[in-house]
């Protein structure tokens, strides 16, 4: 056996050295460190893989994994960790996002605390990988983590890949100025290093920039980038960089043709297809061929090229099946429905853009979620369909203002004026830290020339000789000088034009403003409104980052609005969290869910130290005022069930109380829990941990049969990965009509108990599959939310 396994060994490194065309001595040199195989031939031998795996990625492949047998062998774990990041990276190339997931997490978990710039370099990966598969959540959240990392342990050379990619997740997500603050971010950090290894990273940031401005309508600013990073990856010879930028201004050209005249539209489409042709050819990887063949078929149908358009359009959906890209399925499928469209096929138009409409759900993308309903209400004017015409043409509208507002427009600008101040800043530093050190020069060689002619007279013709040297090379520094002084001029002239520049857009900006808020006015009475309305009062959970390890909010309202609501604010080292279930749905439980929040924000300003039990009080009694509740008026008992807790961060106490809503509590098996407690405690436990469930007192935020009862208090002494779970009873009452069946308290509990191990954003992911596995395709009868954080 072990023969057999020396052989496969040998042939492997003669095969290496075929491919790398070392001489036969380098091949014998190899076979012989073979008997005694260490750490550093394994990764050795990796390296020269990795070479080859984008142009051989099969046969590499098959090479890599006998490596990693001989790795796992002599028990080499850096070696290990190393294959299995590369197996990831071919999976990735490949475009299978869940295969290269498996790779990359398995190298991690292989990962100790010796392995830190591994870890960053996979935290890299694996958010890449989630970006692959659609899941921006999750991506977004290794890529912070990574950034953290970065940060702590001082390699800053990572950091701009983690601001990069982030951005790239916030600009799906819609959110353009945080977008582009991080780009400009990882531009500084960039300019700072000053190194030239840089250039295509740096290219790829102006790339980035380019479609940020592209998505604001903002083409000329966008162009200017596209040509920068075009530029910067032609220098280093990125023919992947080289082609993304094709592909970019193709769809720059092509967005353009929506906004100027009908004779010109062909002129810029041709320009577009050009661009699209040009990246097409470049492109190695399936999934950017794809990409590319559907933007031609996008562009053909534009100009009403429609047998051009289906062509394209076809050979691009049998890519994305192949790779099961959900995002390219789904703008395939908007195009099919376009093309029908155009042929005044409506029905199938319809057919085809409602498959399209059906995989938003799995996408985070505002973009394609602006463009599939925007011609699914032409689509449906076009059939005489017009209350659904106007539904879909509101959801283009939110989903358009979302991507492309003026104060994006204004932050943008600024953000881009701040970023060439601030080199410029630095480059005048660096030439007043060069002058400095040239005027030291200067008096020292003056004082040496003193010297001089004191203790040599005879040496007075030579030492003028010098000083006239000296005084020459003074005359060129202060030319230079002088030289450097107008180019500043000229760069404080031109941040003066861009200066008047920025007031001129901001006073356009409050023009437009104005307009728009008449507009908006005569909506104001929509649900949709009723929405935003919800959406601004709900808190930013953000700032709970300062103070706890970890959470998640998993949120599925019934309807467009919710009556459940979560809420949570800091007042000293006081930490307040509540989530609440108002009486009713949709509008009626939403206005509830506003007067609770309000409620509770005023509460909380009238209270120098918050107590669990006394802000449920006063709230209770601002409901009954606010709603006009006597024992008298049966039908106005409309409140609210609630479980709310008080962290007291200083001494890590934690107060809970609820109206209904109880508490769980999970700690890990063998650790003791501590706290205090008038209402009952049930507790259930598996191999890994143990759930406290703290009661909740009967009686609701409003008027109910034992209103005057005070509520009470739990207190609980909390340590470092402790984790706590608060709930409505939506998800509890999930509703099977299949097997005519409730998801009970039972079952929810048990959900929780087995998944407290897993990270809260792991944890989220499954109690949205436990949910969709229940419902089915069956309606929704209640709001759901689920909340949870830990300590």
């Amino acid at each position: 056996m072990k023969t057999f396994f020396k052989h496969t060994i040998i042939g492997f490194l003669l095969l290496i050295s075929l491919l790398t065309n070392a001489s036969p001595l380098d091949s014998l040199r190899l076979i012989t460190i073979v008997r005694n195989p260490d750490t550093t031939l394994i990764i050795r031998l990796a390296k020269i893989s990795e070479k080859y795996l984008v142009s051989n990625p099969d046969s590499v492949y098959a090479y890599l994994k006998i490596i990693q047998k001989l790795a796992q062998q002599h028990s080499l774990l850096r070696a290990q960790i190393i294959i299995s990041k590369m197996q990831g990276y071919y999976f990735y190339l490949k475009g299978r996002g869940d295969s290269a997931l498996f790779y990359f997490k398995k190298a991690l978990k292989l990962c100790n605390d010796d392995f830190t710039f591994q870890k960053i370099q996979l935290y890299n990966l694996i958010g890449v990988s989630y970006k692959l598969v659609d899941k921006y959540d999750s991506a977004l959240a290794y890529f912070e983590r990574g950034l953290h990392l970065a940060k702590n342990y001082g390699f800053s050379k990572y950091i701009p890949y983690f601001l990069t990619n982030a951005a790239n997740i916030y600009k799906f997500k819609g959110a353009i100025t945080r977008a582009m603050d991080y780009n400009f971010n990882a531009l500084a950090i960039i300019d700072s290093l000053g190194d030239e290894k840089f250039k295509s990273m740096k290219a790829t940031i102006y790339n980035n920039i380019a479609i940020l401005y592209s998505n604001q309508k903002k083409f000329y600013d966008s162009r200017k980038y596209y040509l920068k990073a075009l530029e910067l990856y032609k220098q280093v010879n990125n023919y992947q960089g080289i082609a993304n930028v094709y592909l970019n201004l193709g769809v720059l050209y092509s967005d353009k043709s929506n906004r100027i005249s009908k004779d010109s539209v062909k002129i810029i489409l041709d320009s577009a297809i050009y661009y699209y042709r040009k990246a097409l050819s470049l492109y190695k990887q399936d999934i950017n061929k794809a990409l590319a063949l559907y933007n031609i078929g996008d562009s053909y149908n534009a100009q009403h090229e429609y047998d051009s358009a289906y062509s394209y359009l076809n050979k691009a959906f049998a890519l994305y099946e192949k790779l099961g890209s959900i995002r390219g399925i789904t703008q395939v499928l908007s195009s099919l429905g376009q093309y029908y469209y155009g042929k005044k096929n409506y029905n199938e138009a319809l057919n085809y853009l409602l498959k399209a409409y059906k995989n938003l759900n799995f996408l985070d993308d505002l973009n394609i979620k602006k463009n599939i309903t925007d011609w699914l209400s032409r689509v449906y004017a076009a059939l005489g369909m017009y209350k659904q015409a106007y539904q879909m043409h509101v959801k283009f509208k939110n989903f358009n203002d979302s991507l492309f507002n003026k104060s994006n427009e204004r932050r943008m600008a600024q953000l881009e004026l701040s970023y060439k101040y601030e080199k410029e800043k630095r480059e005048r530093e660096l030439r007043f830290e060069a002058e400095m050190k040239r005027q030291e020069l200067i008096n020292k060689f003056s004082i040496a020339i003193s010297l001089l002619l004191l203790l040599i007279i005879i040496s007075v013709w030579r030492s003028l000789k010098i000083k006239k040297k000296a005084n020459d090379t003074l005359r060129l520094k202060n030319a230079e000088i002088l030289q450097q002084k107008e180019e500043i001029q000229a760069q404080r002239d031109e941040i003066e034009q861009q200066k008047e520049m920025i007031e001129k857009q901001a006073k356009e900006l409050e023009i437009q403003r104005d307009i728009a808020l008449k507009q908006k006015k005569n909506i104001e009475d929509s649900i949709h409104y009723a929405l935003r309305i919800q959406e601004a009062v709900m808190p930013d959970l953000d700032f709970l980052k300062n103070y706890l390890k970890d959470y998640f909010i998993f949120f599925k309202p019934r309807d467009i609005v919710s009556g459940d609501f979560y809420w949570a604010a800091q007042r000293d080292n006081y930490l307040v969290i509540t989530i609440a279930d108002c009486t009713g749905h949709g509008v009626p439980g939403a206005f509830m869910s506003l007067l609770g929040i309000t409620f509770l924000n005023e509460i909380l300003a009238t209270l120098n130290k918050p107590e669990s039990h006394i802000i449920l009080s006063m709230l209770r009694d601002k409901v009954i005022k606010s709603l006009k509740q006597t024992d008298s008026l049966i039908k106005t008992r409309d409140g609210m069930d609630m479980a709310l807790v008080v962290i007291d961060t200083k001494n890590n106490i934690m107060q809970f109380s609820g109206a209904y809503n109880p508490l769980y509590y999970v700690k890990k098996k063998g650790q003791k829990a501590q706290y205090e407690t008038n209402n009952p405690v049930s507790i259930i436990e598996n191999s890994y941990n143990v759930l406290y469930e703290f009661k909740a007192d009967k009686t609701p935020i409003g008027l109910g049969f034992s209103q005057n009862i005070n509520f009470s208090v739990s207190t609980i002494k909390i340590e470092k990965g402790d984790k706590f779970y608060m709930f409505t009873d939506g998800f509890p009452s999930l509703f099977d009509y299949r097997t005519n069946r409730k998801y009970t308290t039972k079952r929810f509990k048990k959900l929780i108990l087995d998944i407290a191990s897993w990270p809260m954003d792991q944890q989220k992911e499954q109690l949205e599959k436990a949910f969709f596995k229940w419902i089915g395709k069956t309606k929704q009868i209640d709001d759901v939310l689920v909340g949870g954080f830990e300590i």
